[in-house]
């Protein structure tokens, strides 16, 4: 398993590549369609926080620093707001499949 570590804002997280599983979750959870103009609108915020959820593996901390399982609830309730851009782009990067990966 790929993973990765990364202090964000004196706290530190471990990031891992996540599965096929996931993936179609994010994609099921980040998109709806759109009744009056028939298009696909890209729930933004919702694919970026599965996206965060589903590659951390550890770090996540409740507010008097005990880790805390990563469950969708308790990411909801303890991941902090000033590391989520840093994460997600570090999810992002850990999850993107590379042009080799594309083309196999």
């Amino acid at each position: 398993m790929i993973e990765k570590k990364e202090v964000i804002n004196d706290r530190e997280y471990t990031f891992k590549k996540f599965g096929f599983k996931e993936n179609i979750e994010i994609r099921n959870n980040s998109f709806r369609m759109n009744i009056e103009t028939k298009e696909q609108e890209v729930l933004v915020g919702t694919m970026q926080a599965l996206t965060v959820l589903h590659s951390l593996k550890s770090g996540l901390k409740d507010s008097n620093g005990k880790e805390v399982p990563i469950t969708k609830d308790n990411f909801y309730a303890h991941f902090p707001m000033e590391d989520f851009d840093q994460a997600f782009m570090i999810a992002q990067e850990l999850n993107s499949l590379t042009l080799t990966e594309k083309n196999a």
